[in-house]
Parts: C-alpha cells; sequence; structure tokens
C-alpha cells in the first residue's frame, strides 16, 4: 500500500510541474498571440462555419467533430488555452516515458516541446487550427505510451494514430521518433538487441495500421459529405500519385533535411545577424556533447547493441521527417515540429549524465538547452509583433480605399456586388517595415497587411469589419477580372481605381 501510494504521490507532482511549467512557458513565448487579435493571412478565418468539409477531403475529418467542443469562432484566449492544456499533457507524457521528475528536467521539458519554431510559426499565422495541432501531438505521445505500457499496446495504438491523424498528419513523426527515443534508451540500458529489433517492428507494424485504419475512416466521412480527397498540396489526394522515380530522391532529402535544419534553422532568419550565429553554435556544441554523453553508455554495452544503438540513431532523421517522403518533398513550418526532439535526445542523454567524471557535460547541455528555449521565446514575440502591425496598416489602407470606392456612383451597400481586383498585398503600398526583414522571411510572414490572399481579402472584409459588402467569391473574380472593362480600370490609389461594371464594383488594388 505504501508503494503504490508513493507513486501516485510522484505522479501528481510530476503532473503538477508539467502544467505549471508547461502554462508558464506558454505564456512566455505565445501570450502575446493569445491575448492579443492579431489576425493575418490564413488565420483571418474568425469562424469555422461552413468549413467542415473543405477540412474533411483534406484528410483532416476529426477537426469539425472537436469544434464543436470548442466552438467555431476561434477566440485567441481560448484557443490558447485549449492548447495549453493539451501541451501540458503532452510533457507529461514524455516525462512519465523518461521517468523525469526533477524540477530542473520537467521544466526544460515543457520549455523545448511548447516554444519551437512550429507553434511559433502556427500561431502567427494558422492560429484557428494551433489547438487541433496540439491534440494531434497528444494523441500520437499517448498512443506511443500504450505502445510501451499496455497490454496489446501494439494494437491498441493504431486507434491513437489514426484520430492524430484525423486531427493533423504532420504530427504522426512524434510517435515514431519518441518510440525510437525510448528503443535507445532501453538499449542503453542493456535490454536484449532481440527484443528491441521486435519492439521495432511491431511499432513499424502499428504506424502503418494507424495509417491504414486512418485510411478507413477517411473514406467513411468521405462518403457520409460526398467529398472527394483534395489534390491540393496540403491534401490526401496527391498520395494516389506517387511519383516512383523520385523515390532515391525523396528518401535522400528525408534523411539529410533535419540534419541541414539542425545547423541552419529557418527561425535563426528572424534573429538579428549577431544571434542569428548562436543557433549553429548551440547545436553544434549540444551535438558534440550528447556524444561525450553517449560513448559513456556505449562502453559498457556489448558489440551488438552498440550497433543496435548506432542503426537506431541512423534512423532516426527518417522517423523525425517521414512525412516529407509521404508528401513527396513538401515541407514547411507546419511539418517539421518532431526536428526539436534533437532537444529532448539531448535532454534525456543528460539527465542520466549528471554524476561522474562527466558530469559537466550533463550540467552544460542543460545550459545550452535552456538558451535555446530563450531563442524560441525571442523568436515567437517577434513574429507576434509583426502580426499585430499587419491588422493596423490593413486597417488604415481598407479604411481609405472602401471611403473612396463607396463614392462611386451607383453603388449600394449591401446590395451591389464587389469585385476585388488583385491584392492589397500587392498593391503600391506595400514596404517592408524597416528592421522586420528577417521576420518576413518566416514561412507566411511575408507581407505588409493582414488581408494576404483572395480569400482572405473577404474574410476581413465581412468577419473583421463587419462591412455590409457582397464580395464576390475568388473563382467568380478570377473569371471576370479576364473582362476588357477590368482590364481598363486602374490601381489604387489612381482616380478611377473603383467602377461601376454591369451592376457590380470593381475595386483594382494591384
Amino acid at each position: 500500500m505504501n508503494t503504490s501510494f508513493k507513486i501516485s504521490d510522484t505522479l501528481k507532482t510530476r503532473a503538477a510541474y508539467c502544467f505549471l511549467f508547461t502554462a508558464l512557458f506558454s505564456l512566455l513565448a505565445h501570450g502575446y498571440r493569445y491575448l492579443s487579435m492579431s489576425f493575418s493571412g490564413d488565420s483571418m478565418l474568425l469562424t469555422m462555419k461552413n468549413t467542415a468539409v473543405y477540412q474533411i477531403t483534406l484528410g483532416r475529418f476529426l477537426q469539425p467533430v472537436y469544434w464543436q467542443i470548442r466552438g467555431l469562432i476561434n477566440a485567441p484566449w481560448l484557443i490558447g488555452l485549449f492548447s495549453t492544456v493539451f501541451l501540458a499533457a503532452a510533457v507529461l507524457i514524455a516525462a512519465s516515458l523518461f521517468d523525469l521528475n526533477a524540477p530542473v528536467y520537467l521544466a526544460l521539458l515543457s520549455g523545448l516541446m511548447v516554444t519551437g519554431e512550429t507553434f511559433a510559426v502556427s500561431n502567427a499565422t494558422y492560429l484557428p487550427w494551433m489547438d487541433a495541432y496540439a491534440l494531434s501531438l497528444l494523441l500520437c505521445l499517448l498512443g506511443a505510451a500504450v505502445f510501451f505500457r499496455c497490454p496489446r499496446g501494439a494494437v491498441i495504438c493504431t486507434l491513437f494514430y489514426a484520430l492524430a491523424c484525423g486531427l493533423y498528419q504532420s504530427y504522426l513523426p512524434a510517435a515514431s521518433t519518441m518510440i525510437i527515443l525510448l528503443l535507445l534508451r532501453q538499449t542503453l540500458h542493456g535490454e536484449k538487441v532481440s527484443r528491441i529489433f521486435v519492439r521495432g517492428l511491431q511499432a513499424c507494424a502499428s504506424l502503418i495500421g494507424g495509417l491504414l485504419l486512418y485510411a478507413l475512416f477517411l473514406s467513411i466521412a468521405l462518403k457520409i459529405t460526398g467529398g472527394h480527397a483534395s489534390q491540393e498540396y496540403n491534401g490526401v489526394g496527391n498520395l494516389s500519385h506517387f511519383a516512383l522515380d523520385r523515390i532515391p530522391v525523396l528518401l535522400l532529402d528525408t534523411f539529410k533535411t533535419p540534419l541541414e535544419y539542425l545547423f541552419s534553422p529557418s527561425s535563426a532568419k528572424a534573429m538579428p545577424w549577431h544571434i542569428s550565429r548562436i543557433p549553429f553554435i548551440l547545436n553544434f556544441a549540444l551535438l558534440l556533447l550528447s556524444f561525450i554523453m553517449l560513448f559513456r553508455h556505449l562502453r559498457k554495452l556489448s558489440l551488438c547493441s552498440i550497433s543496435m544503438v548506432l542503426f537506431l540513431l541512423f534512423i532516426l532523421p527518417f522517423s523525425m521527417n517521414f512525412i516529407q517522403f509521404v508528401a513527396q518533398g513538401v515541407v514547411s513550418g507546419l511539418t517539421i515540429y518532431t526536428y526539436s526532439f534533437f532537444y529532448l535526445a539531448v535532454l534525456f542523454l543528460a539527465c542520466k549524465t549528471t554524476s561522474g567524471h562527466l558530469c559537466s557535460a550533463g550540467h552544460l547541455s542543460m545550459i545550452l538547452l535552456s538558451m535555446i528555449i530563450g531563442l524560441n521565446i525571442i523568436h515567437a514575440n517577434q513574429l507576434y509583433v509583426k502580426r499585430d502591425l499587419e491588422l493596423s496598416s490593413t486597417l488604415s489602407a481598407m479604411t481609405r480605399i472602401l471611403s473612396r470606392a463607396e463614392e462611386t456612383e451607383g453603388y449600394i451597400p449591401g446590395e451591389t456586388p464587389v469585385v476585388p481586383l488583385g491584392l492589397l498585398s500587392s498593391s503600391s503600398l506595400v514596404m517592408e517595415r524597416p528592421g522586420f526583414e528577417a521576420a518576413a522571411a518566416q514561412q507566411g510572414m511575408n507581407t505588409t497587411f493582414a488581408a494576404a490572399h483572395e480569400y482572405s481579402m473577404s474574410w476581413y472584409l465581412q468577419m473583421m469589419l463587419g462591412e455590409n459588402i457582397v464580395v464576390s467569391s475568388p473563382e467568380e473574380t478570377k473569371k471576370l477580372n479576364q473582362l476588357p472593362e477590368a482590364a481598363s480600370i486602374p490601381a489604387y490609389p489612381a482616380e478611377g481605381f473603383a467602377q461601376m461594371v454591369d451592376g457590380r464594383l470593381f475595386i483594382r488594388f494591384n
């Protein structure tokens, strides 16, 4: 009874620290975004109403179900709250799998899992889906935990993988990478190589089973809604047209991309020149320290176990990045979350190297990891400031444009269809704010205005401004833009940029 109570008490303490540190780092890194109205680009979609079928065609059949719980209106603070809770639970699972209990270890684990570049990009540009991303990560790690800790876990975990893909497919590598890290841990602890090999095969079968179950669920969802798998770059329909002749190149890219990112993270581009070099130095130092700490453990192992460790390390980049292979080379800030598991691997090694003659390597690694977390926090907040400014610039520009356009003779607000020609983000008003050039290099950040594409233009006018305006769809606008009358309309701010043509108000932005 005493042992049972002690285990329960340990779990409670670990959970308390995980939730506390996750909340703290979430606030430090992303609190600005969750407490502001910095909607821009795709995040200009302020409500998920009428988007369910589209998300299902992209393969995300579980998102519309989740919205019935979270709500259709994309409230930043609420999304931040749900995201933080899901991430805290994911941190707790990771800490439990590696038996981390010391507050300093849990603090570093929380910071590394919460502040990375993927979540900064997600919050800055794709906020409406951020909590779905976090829930997908949670389900993937839960599946990995079930695989290792539960009877028949190899079968049960497939359900968690399928559900995770139903939210967002790019987090499945979190499960495979966590499994490899755990297999590495077991090998270093002297587990039989034959047992590790069998567990590895079971893990591969479970991941494949999860994908097959996901495909089954998706086909059912598409049949119910009458939709078809999207052929867009981020849709699952492209998987049916796999280019077999590109497999060697894709395998090579899948392996080397995480390694390249390690020494040239895209987040470094958003830093001042003297800081942008720091991630390279830190990562190189961490890699060197991890080899030193790993060597300490390898000396105690048999040749067979050492070979298994080297093999697991070799396939680690593939497990981090197999989504790039499946997506036939597509990689973005939303698909690289698992790259940060390199830091988790270093942390797990450091936690086991805090005593003995190599204890300084473990302590130094933790100091460097804390610096990585600090850089991540700086990077995220810089992106959010730029987003805030974009929204202010859009309000100023749109106010001037609409004020003049509404004076056009024959225009009746709320009745006359409005046809936007071109984009505000490509107009003569565009400029790059001095000092923000580096931040603009990040994914989705290269715009002066929040209404960055055809869809976000109408979202901004109708959802953000609440303007009584009838905006033509992007498909209809594309056809109307071919009219001779449309071609002769000058771009804003020239006189005549807004003209009535066949009962429609044409407004040329560029």
